[in-house]
């Protein structure tokens, strides 16, 4: 018996695993379908594809924002605010992102 000949028992040789494994099993024109129909309908409808919600709105999101001016600790910020630290730690390293995802939601 051939050790790699797939016999529908769902082994199938090395070279067929890494094709699937590095995406090379026919699927590419897919994903390319995908992709063009996605900012399609981006470009049709400005609430297609926004992304998740965040967890936060522009008033926590402001009071955040002085709070870390202040220089206030991270956990503090977070208790006040309502939000996690997880959170006070995406405003203070990506605060244009943080504006963009409210913008996007308008929140």
């Amino acid at each position: 018996m051939d050790r790699w000949r797939d016999h529908g028992r769902g082994t199938a040789s090395p070279q067929r695993r890494a094709d699937r494994h590095h995406g090379r099993d026919g699927r590419d024109a897919g994903r390319e379908a995908q992709r063009a129909a996605t900012a399609h309908a981006r470009t049709e409808r400005a609430t297609a594809y926004r992304g998740r919600k965040p967890s936060f709105n522009r008033r926590q999101f402001d009071a955040a924002e002085a709070l870390l001016a202040s220089g206030a600790p991270i956990a503090q910020i977070a208790k006040l605010c309502g939000v996690s630290r997880q959170t006070v730690h995406r405003f203070k390293t990506d605060p244009a992102g943080c504006i963009a995802a409210l913008d996007r939601w308008n929140l």
